[in-house]
C-alpha cells in the first residue's frame, strides 16, 4: 500500500510481534516501523557495499509522510552517488565532539599573555572576546567566510581600523588552532578571502607640520586637548615623543623627580627594542603631568591599568578640531586622517631638520631607537645620552610651546661636534 498520515498513525503491531517494518509501494525502500511500546519512525533502508543501512527519518507524530518520502528520496540519491548517508552519520557521533570558538579562544589567549607585551595582549583579548564574541558558541569547524564577512561589514561601520585589527587577531587565532588539531576536519581558514576593512594602506609618513614649515596642524591638535587624562597623556606624548603605550601606561615609580635632572626611566619589559630607556622631562613636560591620585601607581587611566579608550577619546579630539574649523569656516573639510603615532614622526622629522639642527644619533637615542648601535657598535657604545637627549628635548619643546601660541621659536639649535 501507499503509506500516507492516516494509515501510519492506525497501523498497529502484528500478533506475535514486538517491532515490525510497513513498506511503501511506490517507494519500496520507504516505511514505516512500529514498536512495542506504540513508536512510530520514518525509516529508509538501503544497500551499500554490500552492507545494509536502514536510517531513522523522524517520528510519525512530528513529521508528515510527503515530507518523510521526500527525505528518503534524497537519501536513496546520495547513496546512487557513492554516499553512506547513514555511515556518515554514526560517524559523525563517535567523533570527538569538536570546541566552540569561545572555548578554543580561551586556549588561544592564554597561550598569547605570556608572548605578547601587556598593551598587545589587552587588545587582542577584547578583539577575540568582545568583538567577536557572537562567534563564540558556535562550534570551531562549522564557522564559515560568510559569517565572519557579515560582522566584518557591521564592525567596519563603526571603526575601520578596529574592524581591521579584529580581522587580523581572528586569522592568527584560527591558524594556531587548525595547527593544534582543534578544528576537527576544517581544512581552511575561513578568514581567508575575507574582504580587508582597511583598503587603503596607512600612510606612514603623516606628519602634522606642512612642507613649508606650518605647524598649524600641531596647533589645532593641542588647542583641541582639555585638561584631563587624555589631554594631558597627548601632550606628554607629544613632549616627549616617546610611544603610545610607553606614556599610556607610565607609572610614578618609573619617575625621577631629581630636581637637576628629573627623568622617565623605563624598564626594558616596556621597551619595544627590550632595552631600558631614560626620557628627560623638560619643563614643558613636567607641566603637563596630572596630580598624583591616592591609591594609583599610574598617572593616566582608571582602574588597575593605564590609559584605555583611545579611539573614543581620538573621535571626540577630531570632533572638537572640526568644530574649531567651521567656526572660522562654515564649509570646512575634517582634518586627514592622522595617528598618534604620527606625532612622534613630527618630532622626529622637526629634531632631524634644519631648524633645530639635532645631531641624528641624539634624535634616535631619544626615539630609543638601536640603528646607530647596531652590531659592533652597539657592542662598545654604551652611552646613554642623557645630557644630549636633554638638550634635544629642550628644543622641541620650546618649538611646540612656540607652535601652539602662534609666535616664532626662539630658539638656538645645537652645534654640531
Amino acid at each position: 500500500m501507499k503509506l500516507d498520515d492516516k494509515i501510519a498513525a492506525s497501523l498497529s503491531l502484528p500478533d506475535g510481534k514486538t517491532d515490525f517494518i510497513e513498506w511503501d509501494a511506490t517507494l519500496p525502500a520507504f516505511g514505516v516501523r512500529i514498536r512495542e511500546g506504540g513508536s512510530r519512525t520514518w525509516i529508509v533502508q538501503y544497500a551499500i557495499k554490500g552492507k545494509q543501512r536502514r536510517m531513522s527519518l523522524g517520528r510519525v507524530a512530528g513529521m508528515k509522510c510527503v515530507k518523510a518520502r521526500d527525505m528518503a528520496g534524497d537519501v536513496l540519491a546520495n547513496v546512487r552517488l557513492g554516499k553512506d548517508p547513514q555511515g556518515e552519520k554514526i560517524e559523525a557521533r563517535q567523533r570527538p565532539k569538536t570546541l566552540t570558538a569561545g572555548e578554543v579562544i580561551k586556549l588561544y589567549l592564554k597561550r598569547q599573555e605570556s608572548r605578547l607585551k601587556p598593551r598587545s595582549y589587552s587588545e587582542q583579548k577584547r578583539h577575540l572576546e568582545t568583538v567577536w564574541k557572537p562567534l563564540h558558541s558556535h562550534q570551531i569547524d562549522t564557522i564559515t567566510r560568510n559569517e565572519i564577512a557579515r560582522q566584518l561589514t557591521k564592525l567596519k561601520a563603526v571603526n575601520v581600523f578596529m574592524a581591521d585589527h579584529a580581522r587580523v587577531d581572528l586569522s592568527s587565532m584560527f591558524n594556531w588552532a587548525m595547527k593544534e588539531g582543534l578544528c576537527g576536519d576544517l581544512e581552511t581558514n575561513p578568514v581567508f578571502h575575507t574582504h580587508r576593512p582597511l583598503t587603503e594602506p596607512v600612510s606612514r609618513d603623516r606628519v602634522l607640520i606642512t612642507d613649508k614649515g606650518d605647524p598649524a596642524e600641531l596647533r589645532e591638535v593641542w588647542n583641541a586637548l582639555l585638561d584631563d587624562d587624555f589631554g594631558r597623556f597627548v601632550k606628554l606624548l607629544l613632549l616627549t615623543a616617546q610611544r603610545r603605550t610607553e606614556i599610556a601606561d607610565l607609572r610614578w615609580t618609573e619617575i625621577d623627580m631629581d630636581e637637576k635632572d628629573p627623568l622617565i626611566d623605563l624598564p626594558a619589559s616596556r621597551m619595544k627594542n627590550g632595552l631600558p630607556h631614560e626620557v628627560p622631562l623638560t619643563d614643558a613636560a613636567l607641566a603637563v603631568l596630572p596630580e598624583r591620585r591616592e591609591g594609583r601607581d599610574h598617572l593616566f587611566g582608571r582602574g588597575g591599568g593605564g590609559f584605555s579608550g583611545f579611539s573614543k577619546a581620538k573621535r571626540e579630539l577630531d570632533q572638537r578640531i572640526l568644530s574649531a574649523r567651521l567656526k572660522i569656516d562654515p564649509e570646512a573639510k575634517p582634518m586627514p586622517r592622522w595617528t598618534l603615532h604620527d606625532l612622534r614622526r613630527t618630532a622626529s622629522t622637526i629634531m632631524h631638520d634644519d631648524e633645530l639642527n639635532i645631531e641624528p644619533r641624539h634624535v634616535e637615542a631619544v626615539l630609543a631607537h638601536v640603528g646607530h648601535k647596531a652590531g659592533v657598535a652597539g657592542t662598545y657604545n654604551k652611552a646613554k645620552y642623557r645630557k644630549p637627549k636633554r638638550r634635544a628635548l629642550t628644543l622641541w619643546s620650546e618649538y611646540v610651546l612656540s607652535a601652539v601660541e602662534g609666535k616664532a621659536a626662539k630658539i638656538i639649535p645645537l652645534k654640531t661636534a
